[in-house]
């Protein structure tokens, strides 16, 4: 398996937490298209600024996704960088939605 495919399916077998906060970090726009139903728009541009005040809790499992993993396993990084010990990449929105049983809105 190359690196970029090893890059965007590591959280795709992992186990994703239940009772997690799901994060869009998509732009407001790409939201708006459909996204995973329950999820909260934060957008990447804007993630430093508002991840704390979203999520004050550092052991609040969150999932983050995006269109592709990309966006969302960047803002994993910032997180973790920040202390956040229940992190994961859920990677594309509408690849998340279908793992988590839920529906896509819009």
């Amino acid at each position: 398996m190359g690196l970029f495919s090893n890059l965007f399916s590591a959280g795709a077998t992992s186990e994703l937490p239940a009772n997690a906060m799901i994060i869009d970090v998509r732009s407001q726009q790409e939201y708006a298209t459909g996204h995973v139903d329950g999820a909260i728009n934060l957008p990447l541009d804007m993630f430093n600024a508002g991840i704390q005040q979203l999520v004050p809790e550092k052991d609040t499992p969150v999932i983050l996704c995006c269109l592709s993993g990309g966006r969302s396993g960047h803002a994993c990084n910032i997180m973790k960088q920040q202390g956040y010990k229940a992190v994961f990449n859920g990677g594309g929105a509408v690849q998340l939605a279908q793992r988590l049983n839920k529906e896509l809105k819009r």
